[in-house]
């Protein structure tokens, strides 16, 4: 077999993300760790047979370019076809191989964090009624260096205990693509990828979706802001209450759609609904900034949202709001006067009246 240098090229850029570490599966079909670096020499021994190499799905930094649903109940190809029909449908890229008790259906993504690509993963397959199969990566981040977390075997490699290959099957008929090894070269070369903008307009409207279930991804994915501590506990729920509903009061400063969607005024210009305020959970979702130390997006209550667009620090924040909303706390956060507000105007369409028709125009010309 005539393996070119860009079937060797393509298949590290989907499949290897971790180069430092890689997994060999012996006869048993177990797999034992090797540390040592990923090389192309490495990759055609793997594509020819000669050693079969699981990859590692995070990266040390907790990120992920694929993730793989594995199937491997009797009905496991059956199952993957349908989910990759439920995909396709919205507009998620998705790829059928073909394995020893099943199937594994595979989606690329840019490099993200390991925890919104399985919340997203995880999301779609309930919604697709698919199982029972499993997930990888298994982990939304690695918990210290020594860790590797899970991996797949190499598509294309021989399965050790199965003594042969499993390639890539036509999802629409679940046949075998192309009648040899170079065929299934060629056409993982026209894999695609999913753009990040895209995982932020998907998980926005799961959200939307899991929430008539009762479920709530947007906390499982949102970076939750500290708990306040006393003194100023009582005044921040004051102004929280004098603020009321987030919808109205964010909707000053960006264009929400009945949803509660609208573009992420602290990445400008956005032209995706990359911004979500969830009205019965009192947050807001920013899915272009994910924290890189957990994984979770950037969110936060309304405060944290007033001190972000402002360029505050919390206690700033805290000052300008009281003093807008016509509070004076009898113990201010901080030592001297309460901080003049600095960008004036009447109130707009919102009820807690404080945005500027300015602020809001920004918002609106930035989407």
């Amino acid at each position: 077999m005539n393996i070119e240098r860009q079937h060797v090229q393509r298949y590290e850029d989907l499949f290897v993300h971790r180069h430092d570490i890689w997994a060999q599966q012996t006869r048993s079909g177990q797999y034992i760790l090797r540390r040592e670096p990923v090389t192309e020499r490495l990759i055609v021994a793997h594509l020819r047979g000669r050693v079969t190499c699981g990859w590692y799905a995070l990266d040390s930094d907790s990120t992920c370019r694929w993730a793989a649903v594995d199937a491997d109940s009797r009905t496991g190809l059956q199952d993957l076809q349908r989910l990759w029909a439920f995909l396709k449908a919205r507009e998620v890229p998705s790829y059928i191989e073909g394995s020893r008790r099943g199937g594994h259906l595979w989606v690329f993504f840019e490099p993200l964090a390991a925890r919104p690509v399985r919340r997203l993963m995880g999301a779609l397959v309930e919604l697709a009624e698919v199982g029972p199969v499993e997930l990888f990566p298994k982990q939304d981040r690695l918990t210290s260096p020594e860790r590797v977390g899970s991996l797949m075997r190499g598509p294309l490699g021989v399965h050790q205990e199965a003594g042969r290959a499993f390639g890539f099957l036509e999802p629409e008929t679940l046949r075998l693509v192309g009648l040899d090894s170079l065929s299934q070269l060629d056409y993982i070369c026209s894999f695609e990828r999913l753009p990040a903008a895209r995982v932020a307009e998907l998980l926005a409207d799961l959200m939307d979706e899991l929430r008539r279930k009762g479920r709530d991804l947007g906390r499982e994915l949102v970076e939750r802001p500290p708990p306040t501590s006393p003194p100023n506990g009582g005044l921040i729920a004051e102004i929280k209450s004098r603020i009321g509903d987030i919808y109205d009061f964010i909707g000053q400063y960006v264009p929400l759609d009945e949803r509660g969607r609208g573009p992420c005024p602290f990445h400008p210009p956005d032209r995706h609904p990359s911004f979500a305020v969830n009205r019965e959970g009192g947050y807001w979702v920013d899915f272009h900034e994910v924290n890189s130390r957990t994984g979770r997006y950037v969110g936060g209550d309304a405060i944290e949202f007033y001190r972000r667009l402002r360029g505050l620090d919390h206690r700033g924040a805290v000052r300008e709001l009281a003093e807008r909303l016509g509070m004076r706390p009898a113990r201010p956060p901080g030592s001297g006067a309460l901080r003049s507000p600095a960008c004036g105007g009447s109130p707009t369409r919102r009820s807690s009246g404080l945005a500027s028709p300015s602020a809001r125009q920004t918002a609106a010309d930035s989407g």
